[in-house]
């Protein structure tokens, strides 16, 4: 009879969850494009594109279109591509995969080499080497099946780069700088004559010269087999190389924050290549005949057809952007990426880019007052837009570096936050600026709340309130213990500010006091809030819950969603939440089901999540503990137990059955690891 009960409690339990009208997260990135592109190698008519966390993109027509290639990856962290006849070999955060058609599918090839994050791949024939970043040199001579270390000689295990010239075969290391074997890689010996830094990020040959990139010097290159190196560029005493090429004709060198580079001299002089460009932080280039293809940090990938002179961007269906910030005007999305501003008409189902005049690709704040659209930027202060986003004109920061993190606007009134330089303040609509930062003990701003006369203001320690339009601060930190808070949004008379690592906290009186409220949340790194009615959604690591009850219980909202929510807007009845790498997600939240949780409960489960030990919370003596997984195997039975020991448990869903004398309860827990 016992089993009987239960299994209809599991079934109800377990139902709704799988019943056909659970929201479900739809993507909505059709014109929305763009991505981090860490890699790009090409062969024939195929160009292979590794993101960081959107895996393979793959374009086949010289890339005007590009199709997600991800079957079998089990990371989608790519640092390295290298192609040898039919196989195609790819190195992850967390192994190596080859692909023996065309990227339809993916094997992992890391038996007997770990979980190691590879940063390079070269190929000689049978011969396959591999730079880890911890490990240092791998070799396989069966096409991955069996991997043997490569280190002897090497001062370092930290390699950034891996370079075959000959009978020669390069490394680049962060910290102990070149090394060269003659011997298939048995022994190494340093090479470091004249190198400044000894940290290297990429290798060439053009000719007979050797070519190096740094970390933070600039380029050096070597006419005797790395012997001695001479330092080739006057660019920058701090430029990083990120990626350098060579032809027959030209070398172009990819750099972080300074855009293109190209020699037509063997590398002895340098000429910058970028116009068209909006963003400088070029993480990787490419030669397919006579074009040149360059991976960016956030805006995707470009495409030269004039050796370098011009670029123009080659997303389409390239959906690896990030979304930092989304805001609402009328019945228009507009989204903050980085890759500039997207607008939607449609309820996000198509995009248009919006980039006219604005000179800085990541836009981490937008606000919108009447037709003014102000769009904060990550070193290049605000823009504005009266025009619905056509045209950007700076009003603010452009001239110093100014990394806006949160706008906020009441009348003509306008409030900005930074991270370094506080807060600054505009009462004409941005023609002027004061900094408002009395009685901030932290200038690392984070989100701008505006509730009537009051300005609260989540900082690197805590909440602050001014009462005087930012003339004075004061800090509103009990309960809160000077934690980063991360966003903040008021529901009626509650506020509640989300915090990195602790979880959310909610005041009821003004931010005088603050409670936690995240018992039932899996992560406690609060990255995004918003509000409909008295609904509170929180993004986090683990995905998007709400609450009904003002954070007193959670439930997720995760399905069909893909990537951490970094922003979160509710517009009507969509729910909108950008990610971090896979653009846009939109949910229909008019079907949410907010009933209160039952209050009679004689049990409770804590903690919850749980990873080592759950205990049981009851005022009841006689009862009886029956633990169920979440297909309904019967995994544990207690009597009267009120700690148990779940430290050999899987993660995963459980259900706890729990029958007293007078009635039984069913209870859902999860246990992390």
């Amino acid at each position: 009879m016992k089993k009987l009960i239960f299994t209809i409690l599991f079934a109800l339990l377990l139902g709704p969850e799988c019943k056909s009208q659970t929201p479900e997260w739809q993507e909505c990135n059709n014109g929305l494009y763009g991505g981090q592109i860490t890699t790009i190698t090409i062969d024939g008519s195929n160009i292979f594109a590794g993101t960081l966390g959107g895996g393979i993109f793959l374009s086949t027509d010289n890339g005007e279109s590009w199709v997600s290639k991800n079957t079998g990856l089990t990371n989608l962290s790519i640092n390295a591509i290298a192609i040898s006849e039919t196989n195609i070999f790819v190195g992850t955060d967390n192994g190596i995969f080859v692909s023996t058609d065309f990227g339809e599918s993916w094997i992992n090839k890391s038996e007997g080499l770990g979980a190691f994050q590879i940063t390079s791949i070269a190929i000689r024939g049978s011969n396959i080497y591999i730079g880890t970043l911890v490990y240092g040199i791998f070799l396989s001579t069966d096409n991955g099946e069996n991997w043997t270390p490569k280190n002897t000689g090497l001062k370092k295990l930290n390699i950034g780069a891996i370079l075959i010239s000959g009978s020669n075969i390069f490394v680049g290391t962060y910290g102990s700088g070149i090394f060269l074997s003659t011997d298939g890689g048995n022994n190494w010996i340093a090479r470091n004559s004249g190198v400044e830094k000894l940290a290297i990020n990429t290798l060439a040959v053009s000719g007979s010269n050797i070519i190096a990139g740094t970390q933070g010097k600039g380029i050096f290159v070597s006419t005797d087999d790395g012997n001695n190196w001479v330092r080739k560029d006057t660019l920058s005493s701090s430029l990083i190389v990120k990626s350098i090429v060579a032809n027959d004709k030209n070398i172009f060198a990819a750099t972080l924050y300074h855009g293109v580079f190209a020699s037509t001299d063997n590398g002895n002089s340098w000429v910058e290549k970028n116009s068209g460009l909006i963003n400088k932080a070029i993480n990787t280039v490419a030669f397919s005949g006579d074009n040149i293809f360059i991976g960016t940090y956030g805006s995707g990938v470009f495409m030269s057809t004039d050796n370098g002179d011009t670029w123009i961007p080659r997303n389409n269906k390239l959906t690896n952007i990030s979304v930092l910030s989304l805001a609402e005007n009328a019945s228009t999305i507009i989204a903050g990426t980085y890759n500039g501003i997207f607008l939607s008409t449609d309820d996000g189902n198509t995009w248009t880019a919006k980039n006219q005049g604005l000179s800085h690709h990541i836009v981490n704040s937008i606000a919108v007052s009447g037709s003014n659209i102000f769009a904060g930027t990550a070193g290049d202060g605000i823009f504005l837009s009266t025009d619905n986003g056509d045209n950007w004109v700076p009003i603010y920061g452009k001239s110093f570096y100014m990394d806006v993190s949160s706008i906020a606007i009441n009348e003509n009134k306008i409030f900005v936050g930074t991270y370094g330089k506080g807060i600054f303040f505009s009462s004409d609509y941005g023609k002027n600026w004061i900094s408002k930062n009395e009685g901030l003990s932290n200038y690392y701003i984070g989100p701008i709340l505006i509730n009537g006369q009051n300005i609260f203001v989540g900082t690197g320690e805590g909440v602050f309130l001014s009462t005087d339009n930012g003339d004075s601060w004061i800090e509103k930190n009990n309960g809160l213990n000077n934690i980063h808070v991360s966003s903040l949004c008021i529901n009626g008379s509650n506020i509640f500010a989300g915090t990195n690592f602790y979880g959310l906290f909610l005041s009821t009186d003004n931010g005088e006091n603050w409670n936690n409220k995240s018992n039932g949340l899996p992560n406690f790194n609060i990255i995004s809030l918003t509000t409909k009615n008295s609904i509170i959604f929180v993004g986090t690591l683990w995905g998007v819950y709400f609450s009904p009850n003002n954070g007193d219980s959670w439930t997720p909202l995760n399905v069909g969603l893909n990537g951490t929510p970094q922003s979160l807007l509710v517009n009507g009845s969509t729910l909108f939440a950008g990610t971090s790498r896979n653009g846009v997600y939109k949910l229909d939240i008019s079907t949410l089901d907010v009933q209160e949780p039952q209050s009679n409960a004689q049990f409770r489960i804590i903690p919850n999540p749980a990873s080592d030990v759950i205990n049981i919370q009851t005022n009841q003596e006689l009862f009886e503990i029956n633990i169920y997984n979440s297909i309904g195997i019967k995994i544990l039975s207690a009597e009267n137990q009120k700690k148990i020991d779940i430290s050999n448990f899987p993660a995963g869903i459980y259900i706890c059955n729990i029958i007293s004398t007078s009635k039984i309860e069913t209870q859902k827990f999860v246990i992390l690891k």
